[in-house]
């Protein structure tokens, strides 16, 4: 027997779980996000399927709201645009408060880095403090890292923590 877990979360394909479960022979599948023409038809088969609409552009739902992560888009839809965003901003906000009061970091430092993403962080001049605070959104779920042997990229999950954030800066 084979077990394939498969996840758009990188933070689960780099976690402890996904080592434990390699070690009893299961395979890991990252999905990557859809680019913005098999999301858009993706989309429009959805909603042709389901015979519904959205009342906000294909552009803001890919570039503000959920990337290309079909999985991420289906939760939208049965929720709604505005509730959706409702719940992201709670959680989001939970997330920036305990950073905040647990490591120390100014509610704004880390609004700021969020909203800058996508960003690289030099391996040879690591700024630690940048680097840790990368690696606690890591864990929050909030950004995903690429490493090379030189950098590590730092990307939000979803464009809406860029968008939250950038919202909540002004």
């Amino acid at each position: 027997m084979t077990v394939i877990v498969c996840s758009s979360e990188g933070w689960f394909i780099n976690s402890d779980a996904i080592r434990s479960m390699l070690d009893y022979g299961a395979h890991e599948l990252l999905v990557k996000p859809l680019d913005y023409n098999y999301f858009r038809e993706f989309v429009h088969e959805y909603f042709r399927l389901k015979s519904i609409e959205l009342d906000t552009s294909l552009d803001r739902l890919y570039s503000d709201l959920v990337g290309g992560v079909p999985g991420v888009f289906i939760s939208l839809v049965e929720v709604g645009v505005d509730e959706w965003i409702r719940r992201k901003r709670l959680e989001f906000l939970r997330i920036i408060h305990y950073i905040v009061d647990k490591y120390g970091y100014n509610r704004d430092e880390v609004l700021e880095f969020i909203s800058k993403l996508p960003t690289k962080l030099s391996l040879k001049k690591l700024d630690y403090r940048l680097y840790r605070l990368s690696e606690i959104l890591l864990e929050k779920n909030i950004v995903h890292h690429t490493i090379s042997d030189e950098e590590i990229a730092v990307d939000t999950q979803l464009p809406v923590y860029k968008t939250l954030s950038i919202e909540l800066l002004s």
